[in-house]
């Protein structure tokens, strides 16, 4: 494992994206490999040894946490994991393409082990992804944060899919703090990036029939709560815009008392700002957004479906056209 960092490390600094991204998906495959043989190890594996101990990524941690390793039997793991990160750090602001495939990578890990159902790997994948968006946000990348982001959301999308909801809750509630804290740093595109992100799991959540749909929508419509009080107006629009397109979508899909929440939401809000939402969200009808991005998507995109709800969603709240 050291030794593909150091590659991929070398690789950074030579500027060869294609051996650095090489050596980071070798470090994904033997991770995805371990996992899924990992239920044929003994006990005795999973004991951290002395030489362990010993090596750099160890030998500095509290023994309190050394020890949670051996129990959550994710040492491995999180060997490989804590390699990603030091190259995550290295990439940053210089190669962003390998931020992204670390993400990518990551997500994989978890997504491996929401299928395992190992749910100590899966809060260890979370600690590593938090980390990355902690980086990003740090360093004020938004672009990176941006990207991450969209791993994250599919991560949890994939634990919403593959019977994994509870775990996919928690994921959504470590978004949201980073929506907040985005925010508090004046990095507002990236609080927009996390309410559509969590627009779209409420989405997939109700299209599931999750239980876990109340949750998630409850946490959607704290998102813009500490941005009422403050001047950025751009983030409160964001937010705002998101949670109407989720108010079309249930509607579209017949489920008027959800829409209603998020219209009961809405009530306090300024006219101007609900007609300049609507005008804003009716105006797009392509897809694709204007430039090149990695989603693919523009975010106030809506079927036709869906947009022609939303004069009956802002009719409740006495707003015309």
């Amino acid at each position: 494992m050291e030794e593909l960092t150091d590659i991929t490390s070398n690789s950074i600094s030579g500027k060869d994206k294609i051996i650095a991204s090489g050596a980071v998906d070798a470090l994904k495959d033997f991770a995805l490999e371990y996992i899924k043989n990992k239920p044929k190890a003994s006990a005795a594996w999973f004991d951290i040894g002395p030489s362990i101990r010993e090596n750099p990524d160890f030998v500095a941690m509290d023994p309190e946490s050394l020890h949670d390793l051996e129990n959550r039997r994710t040492w491995v793991e999180w060997k490989v994991m804590r390699q990603y990160l030091g190259i995550y750090n290295e990439a940053l602001a210089i190669m962003r393409d390998i931020n992204y495939l670390v993400a990518i990578d990551t997500r994989y890990i978890g997504e491996a082990a929401a299928a395992a159902k190992d749910s100590e790997l899966i809060q260890l994948v979370y600690r590593f992804m938090n980390s990355y968006l902690r980086s990003a946000l740090n360093a004020r990348d938004v672009r990176t944060a941006y990207n991450i982001l969209n791993q994250y959301r599919l991560l949890v999308e994939a634990m919403l899919r593959n019977g994994s909801a509870p775990a996919a809750v928690e994921g959504v509630r470590h978004m949201f703090y980073y929506g907040h804290v985005s925010f508090d740093m004046k990095l507002t595109f990236v609080t927009e990036t996390v309410a559509y992100d969590v627009s779209t799991l409420c989405q997939i959540a109700c299209e599931l029939g999750l239980p876990q749909e109340d949750e998630i929508l409850r946490m959607f419509l704290e998102l813009d709560r500490p941005l009422r009080v403050s001047s950025q107006e751009t983030a409160l629009l964001g937010v705002r815009k998101a949670q109407v397109k989720l108010a079309a979508f249930y509607l579209s899909q017949g489920a008027e008392e959800k829409a209603r929440l998020i219209a009961k939401d809405m009530e306090s809000e300024p006219a101007d700002r609900l007609t300049a939402i609507r005008r804003a969200l009716e105006s797009v009808t392509s897809k694709d957004f204007w430039e090149i991005i990695d989603r693919g998507r523009n975010f106030e995109y809506m079927p036709d479906k869906q947009r022609a709800r939303l004069s009956e969603f802002f009719g409740w709240l006495g707003v015309s056209a």
